[in-house]
């Protein structure tokens, strides 16, 4: 599963850029100039951090369009609460 590519280059900016990010996430500067620039796949192990990183401008949803659903099925719609009893 890849995540979008402009989405996580956009995320990245908006978090501050790759040296930011790469503290935050606690890799190196290289890997996130990397995920930026798409020269490797952003790991959906820091999808969250970098949605918060970001302040939520971009979200795991926009990174994974295809994808999030499966990876984060926390993220969906919540079941509507019914009352015991109710008709």
């Amino acid at each position: 599963m890849s995540a979008s590519k402009p989405i996580v280059t956009s995320a990245i900016e908006a978090a501050g850029g790759p040296s930011v990010v790469a503290r935050r996430l606690k890799v190196s500067v290289q890997a996130a100039c990397f995920w930026r620039d798409g020269e490797r796949l952003f790991p959906e192990k820091h999808g969250a951090e970098l949605e918060s990183a970001c302040g939520g401008k971009y979200t795991r949803k926009d990174m994974w369009p295809d994808e999030w659903q499966t990876i984060w099925p926390e993220l969906g719609e919540p079941e509507p609460v019914t009352q015991a009893g109710a008709l």
